[in-house]
């Protein structure tokens, strides 16, 4: 279906524009668009590599996908949670409303 594609092209103009910006409008910037990329992709290499708790890559992958997708909070509220794992501050859960409980009745 190329939903992968699509969110892949998303998450790159996602990273473009908050990387064309100051932290003040978008708090992940690193300053130019080529840096905030390179610093998504060393921020999802030291989740694989060292996950916090139960945060993982996979789930910031799952958790950048549904922020891409959602009008509110949307793609603020996504930069102020990837720049709380860059510091260190990693989330409880998933603040989405797309996440689906690990446990569903009738399933």
């Amino acid at each position: 279906m190329g939903s992968d594609l699509g969110a892949a092209a998303t998450l790159d103009q996602f990273l473009a524009l908050c990387g064309s910006t100051t932290t003040v409008r978008c708090a992940f910037s690193a300053g130019s668009p080529k840096a905030t990329r390179a610093k998504f992709d060393q921020l999802m290499q030291r989740l694989r590599e060292h996950p916090p708790g139960k945060w993982t890559d996979g789930r910031t992958v799952g958790d950048v996908v549904n922020a891409l997708y959602t009008v509110h909070p949307g793609r603020a509220h996504l930069a102020d949670r990837l720049q709380d794992l860059w510091q260190g501050r990693v989330p409880e859960q998933s603040p989405s409303p797309l996440t689906v409980p690990a446990s569903v009745p009738g399933r």
